[in-house]
């Protein structure tokens, strides 16, 4: 009976046999001896003998390890570069061969990459101490977190262009017969059946104290940031204070500029009167003056024609 194989980035084809799912990252390429490397199909029993023929010359495989296959599914040589030139460049990143290891096991505590063996292909050997941590990575792997781990973490702007890519993707695989193997023998070896929950609730913990941490640092935060706005309000309510009471000096200073106003008015009216009564005084003075001056001037004839007289 073939062995099941779950693996992300997967296309379903169509053959003799029914319905299958096709690897994208398994398909014919040139080795660097220029070989080409078998074609198998994930739950075939050759890609599982191909896949323990890569592994067992390195490590012995132990009961409760998983095997994580990363593999190339696609990319844009540049630079003159082929396919295969590129992904055997993409094996040999840091990244891929210490980065990667260093966040899978800081998914749990009991998560510990203990080989990575690299065939034209990687395989990370994933040793589970408990229930937790193996139900951890697969949750991981099923919800396409472990793709974005690995893809995050490899492929960027640098790594592309230090393979000579312009374009690069990736496929992680784990199988399902061996995390149901796993799970059996973790169960075998002693461990609680509880030990999900445990590990669960211990992470739990740990990260309700990083919340509690971060809520009190917040808080803090909040403190101070009240503190500042409260000391801000004092000082614009002082001003405001200070506001409002030069508001109340200007409106008596406007009343009282408009009582001058009125004043004035009313004093530029009396003058203008006491003016225009001038003026009629100056007409009359003027016109008294200009009588006094004709009756001065006939009594002067008057005089004349009396001394003409008497002369006669």
């Amino acid at each position: 009976m073939p062995r099941k194989q779950t693996g992300h980035d997967t296309e379903t084809t169509s053959g003799n046999s029914g319905k299958r799912k096709l690897d994208k990252g398994t398909d014919s390429e040139e080795s660097s001896d220029g070989n080409s490397l078998p074609l198998y199909f994930p739950g075939d029993v050759g890609h599982r003998n191909f896949v323990n023929h890569c592994l067992k010359v390195d490590y012995p495989r132990l009961p409760t390890q998983m095997t994580l296959h990363i593999n190339p599914v696609g990319g844009i040589p540049s630079n003159g570069k082929t396919i295969g030139q590129v992904e055997r460049a993409y094996f040999k990143l840091k990244e891929l061969n210490e980065t990667v290891a260093e966040k899978i096991n800081a998914l749990h505590p009991r998560l510990n990459v203990d080989k990575v063996v690299a065939r034209n292909t990687l395989y990370y050997a994933i040793s589970c101490k408990s229930l937790g941590a193996l139900e951890c990575l697969w949750h991981t792997y099923e919800t396409l977190g472990m793709n974005k781990l690995v893809t995050s973490t490899t492929i960027t702007d640098k790594t592309t262009r230090e393979i000579g890519a312009s374009y690069f993707s990736i496929q992680t695989t784990l199988d399902l017969e061996e995390y149901e193997h796993c799970k059996r023998e973790i169960r075998d070896a002693g461990l609680p059946v509880d030990d999900v929950i445990e590990e669960q609730s211990k992470g739990a913990e740990v990260d309700l104290k990083k919340l509690n941490k971060k809520l009190r640092a917040e808080r803090d935060e909040l403190q101070d940031t009240v503190t500042s706005l409260k000391k801000k309000v004092d000082d614009c309510l002082e001003r405001l204070s200070l506001l409002e009471a030069t508001v109340k000096e200007n409106t008596q200073v406007k009343a009282n500029i408009s009582k001058l106003e009125a004043t004035i008015i009313e004093k530029n009216q009396v003058i203008e009167r006491l003016r225009r009564e001038n003026e009629e005084k100056d007409q009359t003075h003027k016109m008294l003056l200009e009588k006094v001056e004709r009756l001065t001037k006939e009594n002067a004839e008057l005089r004349a024609a009396r001394s003409s007289s008497e002369s006669d």
